[in-house]
């Protein structure tokens, strides 16, 4: 976090909770703070699940054996293990959504996950929502989901990844969730 230290005073990381679910600890803060009432981790959990169709469970397994194959996570379990001989239908959903909502290591936050959740969940959707994700390699990997010259959002949830894929809240400019014209003034300081 020393890269952002020298970077600007606006920008606050926050840890929100571990334990193979500072993902989704992270998102819950943001909302709570966002929306002025408690959200849970449990409740984002089962929004990311309740996203999972039968038409994009297919995609959402392909897109975690990537991530998984490319980086594993202590304590999680290869999502192949749970749809092994399952390739579509509402089997292979019921089975990815089971796993999402178990709290715990065994299904950990991902840009997969984060990117599923804000492009098929339907309070993202509802809400506009997208997100600022800081990276602990600094500045130039700082990534905005969906692109904003792309799908621009109304509202942007601010969260920072270390490089061993732990997940904290961020905050800029004091807040957790930033407007679109609040993200676009401080992605153009970058």
């Amino acid at each position: 976090m020393d890269k952002w230290g020298r970077f600007c005073d606006c920008l606050s990381f926050v840890e929100a909770g571990g334990g193979g679910d500072c993902m989704f600890h992270s998102i819950a803060r943001c909302l709570s703070s966002w929306l002025n009432t408690p959200v849970t981790m449990p409740e984002v959990r089962s929004e990311l699940a309740a996203a999972i169709s039968v038409k994009n469970a297919p995609v959402f397994v392909r897109m975690i054996q990537e991530d998984q194959r490319l980086f594993s996570l202590v304590g999680s379990i290869p999502i192949s293990s749970i749809t092994a001989g399952v390739a579509h239908g509402h089997v292979l959903r019921d089975k990815v959504r089971g796993l999402i909502k178990t709290e715990g290591p065994l299904f950990q936050g991902s840009d997969v996950a984060l990117r599923f959740f804000l492009a098929f969940s339907k309070f993202a959707r509802a809400s506009r929502l997208g997100c600022v994700t800081f990276s602990s390699h600094g500045p130039a990997f700082t990534a905005v989901i969906p692109p904003m010259d792309l799908e621009p959002q109304e509202w942007y949830l601010c969260l920072f990844c270390s490089a061993n894929a732990h997940w904290k809240s961020a905050t800029v400019f004091g807040k957790y969730v930033i407007s679109r014209l609040e993200t676009q003034e401080f992605i153009d300081q970058l």
